[in-house]
């Protein structure tokens, strides 16, 4: 399975999503194709190696997702955030996260880098408005700013609890979910139960390890 996450660049939502892969002891590969790296970079103390085993994962780094790593791996958790990587990829996600905030110019970006990657085609798209301090906007609206017709979404408030967990989470690679904001916490509930089709039993369970 391929799971892409474009936009923001802000790997917390990755990292939640490839903590989920992991409880499942299912093998998986985090390929971080973003601009800054702050998810490779956090996960493996600002190494300069381009792959490294870290934790149960896999990580990499500036690495073209093909069909050999999806077929060598159960889960490839392609972060491409808003990267002109210079690359079409192969593949067809089958979800896509779209994350953005309220700037414009980052909805323009994010637009921009899923055509230019070639994304585009996912089968299920997520859009997700972080660090939202205004209600002018629907999620209609955005996704029609970005150009995506998205599945479903989500309206994430500013939220200060957040904000200390992905610092905490590049300051020193690893940041549990417990008092993440609700909003958040909804956003990775449903994935445990939209992607990797988890039974509500069994994913409070897992909830509760992240």
């Amino acid at each position: 399975m391929l799971i892409a996450y474009v936009g923001k660049e802000r790997c917390d939502i990755v990292y939640y999503i490839s903590k989920i892969s992991n409880a499942l002891n299912e093998k998986t590969l985090i390929v971080d194709n973003s601009i800054c790296g702050d998810l490779f970079r956090a996960l493996t103390d600002n190494s300069r190696e381009t792959v490294r085993e870290c934790n149960g994962y896999t990580l990499a780094r500036n690495l073209k997702v093909s069909k050999k790593e999806i077929d060598a791996y159960e889960n490839v958790i392609l972060y491409h955030g808003l990267s002109d990587f210079g690359e079409r990829y192969d593949v067809i996600p089958d979800y896509m996260y779209v994350a953005v905030s309220m700037n414009r110019l980052e909805m323009f970006d994010a637009g921009r880098a899923i055509q230019t990657s070639g994304l585009e085609n996912a089968t299920r798209k997520t859009l997700v408005v972080v660090d939202n301090v205004q209600r002018k906007y629907s999620l209609q609206s955005i996704a029609e700013e970005i150009g995506i017709v998205p599945t479903n979404g989500y309206i994430l408030p500013l939220d200060e609890r957040d904000q200390r967990k992905y610092q905490m989470l590049v300051n020193t690679g690893s940041v549990s979910m417990k008092k993440a904001s609700d909003d958040m916490t909804e956003v990775v509930k449903d994935a445990m139960e939209l992607i990797f089709k988890i039974e509500p039993r069994k994913a409070k369970k897992i909830a509760a390890r992240l």
